[in-house]
């Protein structure tokens, strides 16, 4: 059969790589699969690494705004699934706007946590995430079948949709080992450095909680503990006006980076004694593996799908609660063998990821799906 991934919404980094990594370690023919088309913005197929069963495929529409890419759905998509006699992956959540027998995947929780959204108060981004739950929703309802990142993704829907889902496959994420690797002999604990440094890596927003954080980290120096706080990624600008103001008289403890290059992100991990990761809200926690994978001791949330990723390779804290971070961050300035059993596990959870693995669960799961799928509109048989 040939399959045709509708990435046309995907928009952040981490949907990006993870379609660039999937296709990077596949052998599709294995799993009955003759040819893959990628249908994607420019930019997202200028990052996919060309392959003799890889179709890339662009279009004008594509590359313009949501409602651009959702003409081109309407009035382009069936035909080249036609043409390809395709089965379909959507890449995005979103589902055709037709009949069509396909599979889709789970990428943003954001919008299926109720309490995740309450955070944004009365806002366009509340009123957006809300139309968004509505169509993730009916999504999943209407797939022949529904991949997952985490077991949590999957408990968190309503019933009222699980209960239509037909197939689901749980298929975590992996870790590119080239890129982060752990380093051997890494100063893991203060020791006698007079200064220990925390590493957080994400975007800045209401639900990652970099103000909670920086709030403990302030607190612990007020007590004598010289302990420094490295932000670094992009912002969500009301949520960095607020970690503006909690730090702006602390400049020389906490320091919000910015987003960089992953160049400069090696010499971030490099540089840090132990990594933090606040988040209550992660369909995976790409970034919490990648972090575990360098070898650092980790603090890291405990709530959301979290320790389901982290298993026993972190630290765990409740990111809504100062004294429990302050408690979890003073462990690991204070405990050094503690610091070091957690880096020593924490490569050896971040191993269990592979991007081997995804794509093997990934193409095995669509194959099965498929076979058991036809159109009814076409009478094209999967099989």
């Amino acid at each position: 059969m040939n399959l045709l991934i509708e990435a046309a919404n995907i928009g952040s980094s981490g949907g990006i790589i993870h379609l660039r990594e999937l296709l990077a370690h596949s052998n599709p023919g294995k799993y009955g699969i003759s040819k893959i088309i990628i249908a994607a913005p420019s930019r997202v197929l200028d990052q996919i690494e060309e392959k003799d069963w890889l179709i890339k495929r662009g279009h004008p529409l594509l590359n313009g705004s949501f409602v651009s890419k959702w003409i081109w759905k309407r009035m382009m998509l069936k035909e080249w699934l036609k043409e390809y006699q395709a089965f379909l992956f959507v890449d995005s959540t979103f589902g055709p706007p037709f009949n069509w027998p396909h599979v889709t995947i789970c990428h943003n929780l954001l919008p299926l946590e109720r309490k995740e959204i309450k955070r944004y108060g009365i806002s366009l981004v509340t009123l957006r995430l809300w139309l968004l739950r509505f169509a993730h929703l009916r999504a999943y309802k209407k797939a022949s079948g529904v991949i997952f990142l985490t077991r949590y993704c999957l408990d968190v829907l309503p019933k009222s949709t699980k209960k239509h889902i037909l197939k689901y496959a749980i298929v975590p994420h992996g870790v590119n080992k080239s890129m982060f690797k752990a380093v051997e002999g890494k100063q893991i604990s203060s020791g006698t450095n007079p200064i220990y440094t925390l590493l957080y890596v994400s975007v800045v927003d209401v639900y990652k909680h970099q103000e909670k954080i920086a709030e403990a980290v302030i607190s612990l120096n007020k007590k004598g503990y010289p302990i420094r706080l490295r932000l670094v990624g992009p912002s969500y600008l009301p949520a960095l006006r607020k970690l503006n103001q909690t730090i702006e008289d602390f400049s020389s403890i906490v320091q919000y980076v910015g987003p960089i290059s992953y160049t400069e992100l090696q010499k971030e991990y490099g540089q840090a004694n132990g990594f933090i990761f606040g988040s209550s809200c992660e369909s995976f926690g790409m970034i919490l593996t990648e972090a575990m994978a360098m070898g650092l001791p980790i603090a890291c949330s405990s709530l959301s799908s979290l320790p389901e990723t982290g298993g026993d390779g972190v630290l765990y804290f409740n990111p809504l609660e100062q004294s429990s971070i302050e408690a979890v961050i003073l462990d690991l300035f204070s405990n050094q063998e503690l610091s070091k059993n957690l880096s020593a596990r924490a490569v050896i959870r971040a191993a269990e990821f592979t991007w081997e693995n995804t794509s093997h669960k990934t193409w095995e799961f669509i194959s099965d799906v498929a076979k058991s799928s036809s159109n009814p509109e076409t009478q094209l048989s999967f099989s």
